[in-house]
């Protein structure tokens, strides 16, 4: 049974047609209702289920997935600088460029505009749920998954990264989805280098929770 799914998901044609179940028609309805945004943490959650079967099924394990401290610090420095780096660069942008942060998405989401304490929201929702479960499943599990199909490092980094920015498409802003490239290249590379989830989570954390609350504070 273990030797099957390792050949099913090691198929490439198997990988295309859930590549389009589990991403492009996820971004299709979200274009059609881009309100559904707001449930993209419970979309993630629903999904794990999911994760939890190919890890038990195929044998991806804690280490392959990066969650356990091993590397964490040598993953962390070389991450510093980079980190710091972009939350500047949002300070900035913030400050002299707000429009460049304009989302449309938000027109149809204006619940997410009331929120009272965007401090608490972006570290209870964002800091410890949201950006762990995508640093999961978009780069953790979806790496080692991907290692079933094939090892080329440059294909791994192509694929993560697309689809890490092609998960931000529905925010319907340019800057932000080639900022989400650029990111996912850096922590995917980082993640096959180290093999740490945890410390690109945090450098997801930061730089996403500090974007999320100064976009809460404009709004």
């Amino acid at each position: 049974m273990h030797y099957s799914f390792t050949r099913l998901y090691g198929n490439k044609l198997f990988l295309f047609l859930e590549t389009i179940f589990l991403f492009i028609l996820p971004l299709v309805i979200l274009k059609v209702h881009p309100s559904l945004y707001r449930f993209r943490t419970i979309a993630m959650i629903i999904a794990l289920p999911y994760l939890v079967f190919v890890m038990k099924t195929v044998g991806i394990s804690q280490k392959k997935l990066g969650l356990s401290l091993r590397n964490f610090l040598q993953s962390m420095r070389s991450l510093i600088l980079p980190t710091i780096l972009c939350i500047f660069i949002i300070f900035i942008t913030f400050r002299y460029f707000p429009s460049i942060f304009d989302i449309h998405t938000l027109n149809s989401m204006r619940n997410i505009l009331s929120i009272t304490n965007p401090f608490l929201h972006v570290v209870f929702t964002y800091f410890i749920v949201s950006a762990p479960l995508q640093e999961l499943l978009f780069r953790a599990f979806l790496t080692s998954r991907l290692q079933l199909v094939s090892q080329n490092k440059y294909f791994l980094i192509a694929y993560t990264s697309l689809i890490f920015m092609f998960i931000h498409l529905p925010l319907q802003n340019f800057f932000i989805t080639i900022v989400a490239l650029l990111l996912g290249i850096l922590w995917e590379i980082n993640f096959i280098k180290y093999r740490n989830i945890v410390s690109i989570s945090l450098s997801h954390a930061l730089i996403g929770g500090f974007f999320v609350y100064n976009l809460l504070l404009i709004q």
